[in-house]
């Protein structure tokens, strides 16, 4: 039995399936004049290691569709990108006797945890760009990991935090870079033991290019045109607040692609869901749009 929460709703990573459009076509005998290409790709969270792999594999299309779930009512066409930071503080070990003359590295991690939220704030309100305008935050700055310790009663001699922060297209990677060490070693020199033991800052893995697809693309009308015919309603081009794997698609992977898909809720999050009502008239729309792009034989 589904609790009541979830009645006429399709749960955890169901707003991925796309195989069901292509079933379609081939039950109603539907022959394209085009090829239409299903990539089924890992490592999304991770940066995009997937769609990466296959743009180096050679794939290419005239456009493409991420089905992101925004809402049948939504069409993305650019997102905010995401810079990834990993931050390493060490302390100082003393004889189980003389703990008083050890250096926390946790507590001088706790130094730079308050200026990332100084930061946080400062960025939001001096990094701006019109097509983001409508967020409340879209340069955000999130530590996701922090270890630290090797034993309750020790003085931990390292801690480690992770975490990323938003960057939009009239920002340029290097100068974010520049800008968050200069000022993680600008709070450091306040502290004595940080001075002279600064942290390492890197940028080990994660890094989303934002991007934005021209709104005359025609790709866009297609779906817009599909979107009025079933659901009798205007789409709204919409800049997402978050990254997705359209920036590989757009920038280096010759392939100019928009996202779009059914709508739900608590992503990312326990009882993630989407509604099936959206799930059943986002693929009529992409059924027709991919009828209308690539043509009928």
């Amino acid at each position: 039995m589904f609790s009541e929460s979830f009645v006429n709703k399709i749960t955890r990573l169901i707003d991925n399936r796309k195989n069901s459009i292509i079933e379609f076509l081939q039950m109603m005998g539907i022959k394209l004049k085009g090829d239409v290409i299903i990539e089924c790709v890992v490592d999304e969270e991770g940066g995009g290691n997937g769609t990466l792999a296959s743009i180096i594999r050679g794939y290419r299309a005239d456009a493409g569709v991420i089905t992101e779930p925004w809402g049948i009512k939504n069409l993305a066409i650019g997102h905010r990108g995401s810079l990834g930071f990993r931050i390493t503080v060490e302390g100082q070990v003393a004889p189980v006797d003389k703990k008083a003359h050890g250096v926390s590295a946790i507590e001088k991690m706790q130094i730079i945890l308050e200026a990332l939220q100084e930061l946080k704030v400062v960025r939001q309100e001096t990094v701006t760009h019109p097509l983001y305008a409508e967020y409340e935050n879209s340069v955000p700055i999130i530590v996701g990991t922090i270890q630290g310790g090797s034993w309750l009663t020790s003085v931990p001699l390292r801690c480690v935090i992770e975490g990323f922060l938003g960057w939009l297209p009239n920002e340029l990677l290097d100068n974010i870079q520049k800008n968050f060490r200069e000022y993680i070693y600008k709070v450091s020199r306040s502290d004595p033991w940080l001075k002279e033991n600064p942290p390492k800052v890197e940028f080990p893995s994660l890094c989303i290019e934002p991007c934005q697809l021209d709104s005359n693309h025609p790709i866009i009308k297609t779906i817009k045109d599909s979107a009025k015919s079933i659901s009798r309603q205007d789409i709204k081009l919409i800049f997402v607040n978050a990254g997705a794997d359209q920036w590989l698609l757009n920038l280096y992977g010759g392939t100019p692609t928009v996202q779009f898909g059914p709508g739900g809720g608590n992503a990312h999050s326990p009882d993630e869901f989407i509604y099936i009502s959206e799930l059943t008239n986002c693929t009529k729309i992409l059924i027709f749009a991919i009828i209308e792009w690539c043509g009928v034989k």
